[in-house]
């Protein structure tokens, strides 16, 4: 597994929000979201070596993680299975820990790492890439449909889910008057370069 940390590129994205987490003083959540993180990114890992799959390159940024594979060799069925392992992962770590919680085990760091784990978990599911939903969505509309009405298929579905995420920042801003990060997810998602 540490072979994999020479594979690791660090966005200036992601630096800065460990940044930005440190000065508001933030830290102690900083553990728990890099082990949801963990949990999230192992199962692709895990599924990914199944798959027989060759991890290229990992770059983490705002978002979380990407593991770039040589996928561009591997089955649509391979794709969706990979892209979906995260976020069932996740899920799964999510009741295990609030299942944990509610029995009186660590139940403070459980509960808000089984938050943290779900909201995960469900906000990778979303159909916009690079997210695992958006990549399973893509990988699954090949299988379906003719490969230039796939891709025009994923591309709107992509825009439509960051509009409704910004529309949601949106209101969000308007009812907090300060919260502007689901808006800036949303942006972000708007500016991902689609394939």
């Amino acid at each position: 597994m540490f072979h994999l940390l020479k594979k690791l590129k660090l966005s200036p994205s992601f630096v800065l929000i460990i940044l930005l987490y440190a000065v508001a003083g933030n830290l102690a959540l900083l553990p728990l979201i890099l082990a949801a993180l963990l949990v999230h990114e192992s199962a692709h890992i895990a599924v990914i070596r199944l798959c027989g799959l060759k991890i290229l390159r990992i770059e983490a940024n705002v978002l979380g993680f990407i593991i770039y594979t040589n996928a561009a060799l591997s089955s649509y069925l391979k794709d969706t299975l990979t892209a979906l392992s995260g976020p069932a992962a996740s899920i799964l770590a999510a009741y295990a820990a609030s299942w944990l919680a509610n029995r009186g085990y660590f139940s403070d760091h459980l509960f808000a790492f089984s938050g943290l784990s779900l909201l995960y978990g469900f906000f990778n599911l979303l159909p916009c890439l690079p997210l695992d939903g958006g990549r399973a969505f893509y990988a699954l509309s090949h299988i379906f449909l003719p490969p230039d009405a796939a891709r025009i298929t994923a591309v709107l579905f992509h825009y439509a889910a960051a509009a409704i995420v910004i529309s949601c920042g949106i209101f969000v801003l308007i009812h907090t008057k300060y919260n502007l990060s689901l808006l800036l997810i949303g942006v972000w998602l708007v500016t991902y370069s689609l394939p």
